[in-house]
């Protein structure tokens, strides 16, 4: 229940930190800027000689590149860095998707039919490998839908060049094709989707003719041709779930004014057409959470949904709510996530519990946080001993919960790890993912 507080007296904000610009993409600039810091990385003084110049580069299509275009960086050789972005699953099946960093940068894929338990490389057709130009940009956005018929499921995960946008997609998670796709602008900020048995669903934010972002959101039937979907506000989404033909989109957005007691406010839109049309939704507000307060997760589930998203008290905490039909809204009990400063808090749903992972930065340092709610409180979560962790995504996986953890090395790189809570598990465990 929320409690009312009295008025507050105005607030000095000068002590206060102005929260983080809202979600953008990487721009065209800044891509080609960084192809070009691998290409200088890679050379060497003289023009490598004899085989330990390594294999040619691939280039797009026809463009392979000669042996001695750039050498392999040392210890960086293709395939010796996985960075793990997505998860999505299917029931028991569950896609990893991953960048593989070498001197050339593509996609990688782990899949998974047991729920997370244990993995087996996917990888590029021959022909998609080809397609690769130094300007691709991943989304991280992975989604799964169930295959016509009932039969397996067929997975898309979506990307983008400086001009175009595309998916890779699979039918068995193991081979993966590359297939343009129509209807989203390029330069638009997309940054979750959600499958559902009428299509595809994908939602971010857009430059209005004013300047300023607005929510965005489009619809597509086969994962390849969309539709765009106009939002009235200003702002962005951050996550979308589905229940159904019912959508919920969740962001935030930045108030014009500094002085305003609220410098960033919760959007919730809420969609009962599968995503064609779409109407606000108002959810209350945590206890001293008024002035910074924003939505970053949500899912859904037979149950309705759940939400999750930061709010400024002493420091960034976290908050839940829950909603039956996604109009109307009610926080969920305080969660037990304090002494640091939350980030990327996201939400999990399973049959039996909700289960919230937060990355939270105190002054002993970054440390990754679970708690689950299977009655009316939540309760802190073990998590593995793997060393300082940044938590990519999670998903559900039937009764059982799984995360794509990025561990941090003492060499400074991180090394992907799917970490699994199983039902009624007491906490979560570690699995390679490389």
């Amino acid at each position: 229940m929320t409690r009312a507080t009295p008025p507050r007296p105005a607030r000095s904000h000068s002590a206060r930190p102005r929260p983080a610009s809202a979600p953008h993409r990487a721009t065209a600039l800044s891509i080609w800027a960084v192809a070009v810091a691998l290409i200088l990385a890679g050379c060497t003084a003289g023009t490598p000689t004899g085989s330990g110049a390594g294999a040619p580069a691939s280039g797009p299509a026809g463009h392979a590149l000669p042996p001695s275009a750039f050498a392999p960086l040392a210890g960086r050789g293709p395939g010796v860095r996985d960075s793990t972005l997505r998860l999505a699953a299917v029931g028991p099946n569950v896609v990893a998707s991953a960048t593989r960093d070498g001197n050339v940068a593509e996609p990688a894929y782990r899949v998974s039919s047991d729920g997370g338990r244990t993995w087996s490389d996917g990888r590029l057709s021959d022909v998609a490998r080809a397609a690769a130009t130094p300007s691709d940009d991943r989304s991280g956005i992975l989604l799964g839908r169930p295959a016509s018929g009932g039969s397996g499921a067929v997975w898309f995960d979506y990307g983008r060049t400086t001009d175009a946008r595309h998916t890779w997609t699979s039918t068995d998670g193991r081979v993966w094709e590359r297939r343009a796709i129509q209807g989203v602008d390029p330069q638009a900020s997309v940054v979750a989707g959600v499958a559902t048995a009428d299509g595809i669903v994908l939602v971010g934010s857009t430059a209005g003719s004013d300047g300023a972002g607005h929510p965005a959101a489009w619809t597509s039937t086969d994962g390849l041709r969309f539709t765009g979907r106009s939002i009235p506000a200003g702002g962005w989404f951050s996550a979308v779930a589905a229940r159904g033909r019912t959508l919920v989109a969740v962001g935030g957005r930045d108030r014009a004014d500094d002085q305003a007691d609220r410098v960033r406010e919760p959007v919730v839109f809420r969609s009962t057409d599968a995503g064609a049309t779409w109407k606000p939704a108002g959810v209350p507000t945590p206890e001293d959470g008024e002035f910074s307060f924003t939505l970053t997760d949500v899912e859904g589930s037979g149950s309705g949904f759940a939400a999750v998203g930061t709010f400024y008290r002493d420091d960034y905490e976290v908050a839940a709510l829950t909603s039956r039909d996604g109009a109307s809204w009610a926080l969920a009990p305080e969660l037990t996530m304090a002494g640091g400063s939350a980030t990327g808090a996201q939400i999990v749903r399973t049959p039996r519990a909700d289960v919230v992972l937060a990355n939270v930065d105190s002054a002993q340092g970054s440390e990754t946080r679970v708690v689950r709610r299977e009655g009316p409180g939540w309760s802190t979560i073990g998590r593995p001993a793997s060393g300082p962790a940044t938590i990519m995504d999670a998903v559900s996986a039937g009764d059982a919960v799984v995360a794509a953890a990025d561990v941090r090395q003492a060499d400074g790189h991180g090394r992907p790890e799917a970490w699994l809570l199983s039902a009624g598990g007491a906490g979560l465990e570690s699995v390679p993912l490389a």
